[in-house]
């Protein structure tokens, strides 16, 4: 549909720039037809930054020009062009949780007609992050990753950095309602971090706080040697950062017990007495730093002998 606009041309004012005198009978005027507005227009938010807005196609339009606003009052700013046939165009970059109003204008070449009806939509809300991110040590080599379950989530992408403020990347995706994710294969004695990204049918989400391995390591190379029918000796190489070791002990595949602290020294090495002839014990070290507070996981695979 075409809508006709009346365009005066003065041809006094063209003849007067001449030195001509002219009345007012000799104002001239002509009219120009130019394509009225797309009907159907509607706008749907597809994500959490993306709307898609679609109308019906003109005839005879060139290209479509879209708006955006705030209101459905406006004013409405230019976004983007969308050349015939087209009729619809992809609006990114947007927030989340916000409302969105979307006019289309018509071009045939003779000018844009007028504003198409408004519609407006909102962007569904971003899914929250996983608000806590742990990092269990499980040998020198291994850790397992949890962190906290998501509402909605169809899947959580994992990312590592070797340190807590450094670049993070991508390195295996958990489905839901997977929680933790194991990554083997690592540098014994090496600091990990791990950030995690919520998947939704709303979009994905900021990344997760971080979580890290303790930069304390406890020591390596730990081993239990049998000294005698009751007595085993414990040794370890030592830890960076070491203060003291605190040694837990099992008793034939029991729970762990905190047994004794042991300084660190040049060659540290613990002796566990009065054991019971013909049980296994099995020990586990953690590493205590400065400050007191700062103790690291527990050693791992645990040395076990029999006395």
């Amino acid at each position: 549909m075409r809508t006709r606009y009346l365009v005066m041309v003065l041809l006094s004012s063209a003849l007067a720039s001449c030195g001509l005198d002219v009345g007012a009978d000799d104002e001239d005027s002509v009219e120009q037809d130019v394509l009225g507005p797309p009907t159907g227009v509607t706008a749907s938010a597809t994500a959490p930054d993306r709307i898609t807005v679609s109308w019906n196609a003109v005839a005879g339009a060139v290209k479509y020009y879209v708006y955006q606003s705030a209101s459905s009052a406006g004013p409405f700013t230019f976004v983007n062009t969308e050349r015939a046939p087209g009729t619809s165009l992809e609006v990114a970059h947007l927030s989340g949780n916000t409302q969105y109003c979307f006019a289309v204008r018509t071009d045939d070449l003779t000018g844009p007609g007028g504003l198409s009806t408004a519609v407006c939509t909102t962007t569904p809300t971003t899914p929250p992050a996983p608000n806590s991110v742990v990092v269990n040590q499980l040998t020198p080599t291994s850790v397992k990753v949890e962190w906290t379950a998501v509402t909605g989530a169809s899947k959580y992408y994992v990312y590592q950095s070797s340190a807590v403020n450094g670049t993070y990347s991508y390195v295996a995706t958990a489905l839901s309602p997977n929680t933790s994710l194991n990554r083997t294969g690592l540098q014994a004695m090496t600091t990990y971090c791990y950030k995690v990204i919520t998947q939704s049918s709303n979009g994905a989400s900021p990344f997760s706080v971080s979580g890290c391995n303790n930069s304390l390591h406890p020591p390596s190379a730990v081993t239990a040697t049998r000294t005698s029918s009751s007595r085993i000796r414990v040794d370890w190489t030592k830890a960076t950062g070491a203060v003291k070791y605190y040694i837990f002990e099992s008793r034939a595949g029991g729970a762990l017990i905190f047994r004794s602290t042991v300084l660190n020294t040049a060659t540290p090495t613990y002796s566990a007495a009065s054991l019971t002839t013909g049980v296994q014990y099995c020990y586990q070290l953690k590493t205590q730093g400065t400050p007191t507070t700062n103790i690291s996981n527990y050693s791992l695979p645990p040395a076990c002998a029999t006395p």
